[in-house]
């Protein structure tokens, strides 16, 4: 339970220390916003492409928008451990993975493809366009 309350916390003083953009900026956008119209469904929709991607869920929280998967290898072979968050308000979706290891990384956007921060940025971005928002923003890290 603190551990959810940090975690809203968290999200919550975002806005305060990040910025949103229509691009990702090279080692500072870190996590992934969805604008949509209506919600209506998504999340469901969403936990189920998760669970179609072969990640499990750790915290499925609807009351909150909360879901988070538990930590397992990338997709396709590589041998570094993620794990996938998002937050759902009223009209945006929010996404953001880490990758824990002795203490969490937060992935951010990078363009060296052989990094699994790449490859991690990169399947953040499939399951974003799986859910054909109505804009997609990105945002930095101040």
């Amino acid at each position: 339970m603190k551990r959810l309350l940090l975690f809203l916390f968290i999200i919550s003083s975002l806005p305060a220390f990040m910025q949103e953009t229509i691009e990702p900026v090279k080692n500072k956008s870190n996590r992934i916003i969805l604008h949509f119209k209506d919600t209506t469904g998504l999340f469901i929709r969403f936990a189920k492409e998760l669970i179609d991607r072969g990640y499990d869920l750790e915290t499925k929280d609807r009351e909150t928008g909360i879901i988070k998967t538990k930590v397992r290898s990338l997709p396709g072979g590589w041998a570094h451990n993620v794990q996938i968050r998002s937050l759902f308000r009223d009209s945006t979706i929010t996404l953001s993975a880490s990758q824990p290891a002795d203490f969490s990384f937060d992935v951010f956007y990078i363009t060296r493809k052989e990094s699994t921060f790449y490859q991690t940025w990169n399947e953040l971005l499939f399951l974003a366009r799986q859910l054909n928002s109505d804009n997609i923003g990105f945002l930095e890290a101040k």
